[in-house]
């Protein structure tokens, strides 16, 4: 789970030199501060504390679910003298787990999304305004329509995300400048782009200038959807969805489900 060669290892590396090489988030998606671990909470409020989290390597990307029990240790009279944390990794068990509620998920909008879509105006504008209201928070943590022209420049249309506390981080990505071209080859065709687990390496790649690149890592991206809307065999919108503070990932189903909402 540590990626060390053997025991030896991780007793001559200091809990800090273990704790860099991981990203730690509860199981809402939020980074973990170090006192609110279970070792240090149960040393603070006594007892047993007991966290599912979720640990992502810095380097690698790679991802487990560990639910982790902290249990004080105290002397005579009370007196903290340490902490025993237990680690087990499981990571199957929770995979599962969110498989059959993002199925869930998936059945609720379709049940929802038709008749919503159906009411809504026949203008284009007006219709894409209502798929990312639809989209956002229960298929993506953010979600960015753009308006595409007959020469694959993209003009902003609707943009929506989860987190209010978000707003000026999401004003400050709308308003920077543009690529010129907007669409991949599988977009201008007509297929949609899936990236189920984001790279730090393909965020950099997508970055147009280090400006750009800090406010993609302060959204901190982890799983990308676009999906073409098409009419007339051309290219006219994108519907780019992206999982962030979710733990959530996108798949294969997820793609068929958007590019069916698009058709519509």
């Amino acid at each position: 789970m540590l990626g060390m060669a053997s025991a030896q290892e991780l007793l001559t590396t200091s809990v800090d030199g273990v704790a860099r090489r991981y990203l730690v988030f509860d199981d809402e998606g939020r980074p973990l501060g170090k006192e609110d671990f279970p070792g240090r909470e149960a040393l603070r409020v006594g007892g047993v504390t007991e966290k599912l989290l979720r640990y992502r390597e810095a380097a690698t990307g790679v991802e487990r679910w560990v639910l982790v029990r902290g249990h004080d240790l105290r002397g005579a009279g009370g007196a903290p003298l340490g902490s025993v944390t237990v680690f087990r990794d499981v990571t199957v068990r929770q995979q599962a787990v969110l498989a059959r509620q993002e199925s869930e998920s998936r059945v609720a909008f379709l049940a929802t999304a038709g008749p919503q879509l159906l009411a809504a105006s026949l203008d284009f504008r007006g219709v894409l305004e209502r798929v990312a209201d639809l989209l956002v928070p229960g298929l993506a943590d953010y979600c960015a329509i753009r308006e595409i022209d007959q020469d694959g420049s993209a003009r902003r249309l609707a943009v929506r995300h989860a987190d209010p506390s978000k707003a000026d981080l999401i004003a400050r990505l709308e308003a920077y400048p543009m690529a010129g071209q907007a669409l991949t080859d599988d977009l201008r065709q007509g297929r949609p782009l899936l990236i189920s687990d984001l790279s730090a390496e393909q965020i950099r790649a997508g970055a147009r200038d280090a400006g750009h690149l800090a406010m993609l890592e302060e959204l901190n991206p982890h799983s990308l959807l676009a999906v073409p809307v098409q009419a007339r065999e051309r290219t006219i919108g994108v519907i780019i969805l992206i999982w962030a503070q979710s733990p959530r990932r996108y798949h294969e189903a997820d793609a068929v489900l958007v590019a069916d909402l698009a058709r519509r």
